[in-house]
């Protein structure tokens, strides 16, 4: 989303979730299927990594134009 000032702003965080100091993984499931990182779907607990392979997917698809995995 622009703002008024015509920078982005980062929107929607109704899906962030902190983490106790002694966990180092979490195992929800919730998200664009698209964007997924394959230990998401396997419910194998992953980390802020996921949110990199998420990040990476969106970016290949502002410059391909086109889903990587569709």
């Amino acid at each position: 989303m622009v703002g008024k000032d015509g920078y982005l702003k980062l929107i929607d965080m109704g899906t962030c979730k902190k983490m106790a100091e002694n966990q180092n993984k979490t195992f929800s499931f919730i998200g664009t299927p698209e964007y997924m990182a394959p230990e998401v779907f396997i419910h194998k607990g992953y980390t802020y990594t996921a949110d990199l392979w998420s990040l990476g997917a969106i970016c290949y698809e502002l410059l391909a134009g086109k889903n990587p995995f569709i």
